[in-house]
């Protein structure tokens, strides 16, 4: 992600939240159970929404470059288009069904 509006992992989504630079956390649909809980913890102190993304920590890593669960993003103009993607990606029931954990999306196929 080259736009400069995206932090990746947990430490430095951490830090960019005490600084007031995150406006969003998109999670992974892999994310081990001690940090969604970290994570949700931090985010909630901060009155950071999370989102649950449909992509696997190595999908995020080819992606990337980085290998992460966890992505903050700031930027209303970018967050408004990363929500678009993300209602797109998801509209279709026919591709995705939750999992019941954190209403995640696994692909079906």
């Amino acid at each position: 992600m080259k736009s400069g509006n995206s932090t990746l992992g947990m430490d430095p989504v951490k830090d960019n939240l005490l600084k007031k630079n995150i406006n969003l956390i998109l999670i992974c649909k892999d994310i081990s159970n001690s940090s969604l809980r970290e994570i949700n913890y931090a985010a909630k102190q901060n009155n950071i929404n999370i989102k649950s993304i449909p992509y696997t920590k190595n999908e995020i890593c080819s992606a990337t470059g980085k290998y992460s669960a966890i992505i903050g993003i700031s930027g209303e103009n970018f967050i408004k288009k990363i929500n678009a993607l993300i209602e797109t990606t998801i509209a279709d029931p026919q591709n995705y069904e939750t999992t019941g954990r954190n209403n995640l999306y696994v692909n079906k196929i």
